[in-house]
């Protein structure tokens, strides 16, 4: 065999992804089915792999699948109780469940076992988002989008604490700094977009002036137009974000809003 086949062959074996690397890939991507597939494959062979448990369990999770992960989740604890994943899983599903107290327990179980954890602090962060203490989320938030830089998730949060505080502008700058960072899972690209959208919409309720059409009118269609450019971008790295539908009918309706109260054809007799 020619040398540079053999080489060329060495080098396709090196570069082969395993099933647990592809499965992770997949569930980065937000490709569930995927994500699933490769993680039971993964399983077969090796069935008290935590990783694996692990994903499948946020894989069911992502699903709404919470029975299936609840079980994934505490299989990662039979297998290693000094795992601190398990206990970050279960307190997920609390989360989502608006069990508060009971993700804040698991958490701190977490960071027992791993202290100052990017992810279980993020965790902890939306807890504090799930009882509208903003500022205490906000104060965990900020030096983690700092620190771990890759995270879209963080930025995401940070972004809408800041909005749910309605200091719009403070948002709208941590979404733009994050967009340019290089975000690991492309959803959460696609969430920064269409959170950024839903953030221009906030920012003109409120500024039209029916007496003064012709200067306020213009800028707050501009910003829609924005907005909608937002949505699109999200609808183009992430089409089935559940989320992108309302977010149009939102811009739709503010719009029409602004229209009824100051038409075009009045707006373009006052210039």
């Amino acid at each position: 065999m020619k040398a540079w086949l053999v080489l060329l062959l060495l080098l396709s074996g090196c570069s082969r992804q395993s099933p647990l690397e592809s499965a992770q890939g997949h569930l980065n991507a937000g490709r569930l089915a995927s994500a699933e597939k490769d993680f039971r494959r993964f399983l077969d062979d090796h069935p008290d792999s935590v990783d694996a448990l692990y994903g499948l369990g946020w894989v069911y999770h992502l699903s709404g699948k919470a029975g299936l992960a609840r079980d994934h989740f505490m299989r990662c604890l039979r297998v290693d109780s000094g795992d601190y994943r398990g206990h970050k899983g279960l307190g997920s599903l609390a989360l989502e469940e608006g069990n508060f107290a009971a993700a804040q327990t698991r958490f701190r179980d977490a960071l027992e076992l791993l202290p100052d954890d990017p992810a279980v602090l993020h965790s902890m962060a939306q807890t504090y988002m799930g009882l509208e203490d903003y500022p205490k989320a906000i104060e965990i938030l900020e030096p983690l989008v700092e620190r771990v830089t890759q995270r879209g998730e963080f930025g995401v949060n940070l972004a809408l604490s800041y909005s749910k505080l309605r200091q719009f502008e403070r948002a709208i700058e941590v979404i733009e700094s994050s967009l340019k960072r290089k975000i690991r899972e492309t959803r959460f690209r696609a969430m920064l977009h269409e959170l950024r959208a839903r953030v221009l919409v906030r920012m003109t309720s409120g500024r039209l002036d029916p007496t003064d059409c012709a200067n306020t009118q213009p800028a707050l269609l501009e910003t829609l137009k924005i907005a909608e450019k937002d949505v699109e971008s999200a609808a183009s790295i992430t089409p089935d974000l559940p989320t992108l539908n309302d977010a149009r009918l939102r811009i739709h309706r503010r719009r029409g809003r602004i229209l009824e109260d100051c038409p075009l054809d009045v707006v373009n007799s006052l210039e």
